[in-house]
């Protein structure tokens, strides 16, 4: 996917969705620790955590591809290593690649690979360090990276920082809205429904016992606006997301993701808000030009 021809907040949409996706792995990776635990195999096991590639969240840039721009984005990815009888661990900043994994998973178990490998154990310090790293394109095609500091600049940290830092469900200008009551925006009476949701059918009838919940909003507009518009979702009488619309396209449409914590069984009050100049504080003025339950 090329985000150079895309509007500049979609990739901030599917950036949400992805750190939503990292703290479900990072929820998994702990239920699988505590059954190891459980199972008193924990202290003998070998743990290794990593990913195939990275991805670019950013504007511009490629998600997946190599360019000059997304380096930091694409080419360092988790890993974690846990050695059996490991008490202690230790954050490094050698240069390997993941085709050391298999090298070293064999090296733990003092077993010879049948077969040529071009890594080497994590464990094995005597060689010279490595210097460069290699890329492998969705081609296929090997790219060797030589002049790379991560240390030195990273943009897509920086994007993370600036929209995520408090919150993965308070994006845009209105991000302190979120955990208000929906009461305390002044709606003038008689305002027409601006929005539609696509999907408030599957709010209707929720199980949060289920092992899948509505966590979606999408919608559109019933008219079409002139300018990206920042949006307040409420979910029973509570602001749980705000966000900003986007162009797909040609037209304005918006999504967010919302907290399960907000759903309660049954049916559920879900309703979209725009906000037109609003300040930080809803009680200063009227900030809401129409909402769609």
């Amino acid at each position: 996917m090329l985000f150079l021809k895309s509007d500049p907040w979609l990739p901030l949409v599917l950036q949400q969705q992805h750190l939503l996706q990292v703290g479900f792995a990072d929820r998994f990776i702990g239920n699988l620790i505590d059954r190891l635990q459980a199972q008193g195999i924990y202290d003998e096991a070998l743990i290794i955590v990593t990913a195939d590639h990275g991805s670019s969240f950013r504007h511009g840039q490629r998600r997946r591809a190599r360019t000059d721009g997304n380096l930091a984005d694409i080419l360092l990815v988790p890993l974690i290593v846990k050695l059996p009888q490991q008490v202690s661990g230790v954050v490094s900043d050698r240069v390997v690649e993941t085709i050391d994994i298999l090298p070293t998973i064999a090296d733990v178990l003092s077993v010879t690979a049948p077969y040529e490998v071009d890594g080497r154990s994590l464990l094995d310090v005597s060689g010279p360090e490595r210097l460069n790293r290699t890329f492998i394109q969705r081609n296929l095609e090997r790219v060797r990276v030589e002049t790379y500091a991560p240390w030195l600049e990273d943009p897509g940290l920086e994007q993370k920082l600036q929209h995520f830092h408090s919150s993965l469900y308070g994006l845009g200008p209105h991000a302190s809205l979120v955990g208000r009551p929906v009461s305390t925006l002044d709606v003038p009476p008689g305002t027409p429904a601006l929005v539609k949701l696509e999907n408030v059918s599957t709010f209707e009838n929720v199980d949060v016992e289920a092992e899948t919940l509505p966590l979606y909003v999408r919608g559109t507009f019933t008219t079409r606006p002139a300018e990206r518009a920042s949006l307040a979702i409420g979910v029973n009488g509570v602001i749980v997301a705000t966000t900003m619309s986007y162009l797909e396209h040609g037209e304005w449409v918006f999504a967010s993701m919302i907290p399960e914590e907000a759903l309660v069984s049954g049916a559920n009050d879900v309703q979209v808000f725009v906000l037109d100049g609003m300040s930080d504080d809803p009680a200063q003025g009227s900030a809401v030009s129409g909402r769609r339950p």
